[in-house]
């Protein structure tokens, strides 16, 4: 198993009407834990709604955006980290 780097952690509060714009990280897999709010988002092209207690894992590569949907804004913890093996995408290829 090849060596994990952990690349970026944060912890974010978006206000209503906020949020990320269409984006990829080439080299990095993302975590991200919401913990308040609700976020309308789009993962390589797939629509979803994240709320408080939703876990997202974005592989290397995935394009995703989201915007803030709730008056309270939206609150997330987000890890990402890099991986120079395959193992990552052997674990998570049925997920």
């Amino acid at each position: 198993m090849g060596e994990y780097g952990i690349t970026f952690s944060g912890r974010f509060h978006y206000n209503e009407g906020g949020g990320v714009a269409l984006h990829r990280h080439e080299d990095d897999y993302q975590i991200q834990l919401v913990y308040g709010g609700i976020a309308k988002a789009k993962v390589d092209s797939k629509p979803l709604f994240v709320k408080e207690g939703d876990i997202l894992f974005l592989r290397r590569g995935s394009l995703h955006e989201f915007v803030v949907i709730s008056g309270e804004g939206l609150k997330t913890l987000e890890i990402k980290f890099s991986n120079p093996g395959n193992d990552v995408e052997k674990i998570v290829s049925s997920i």
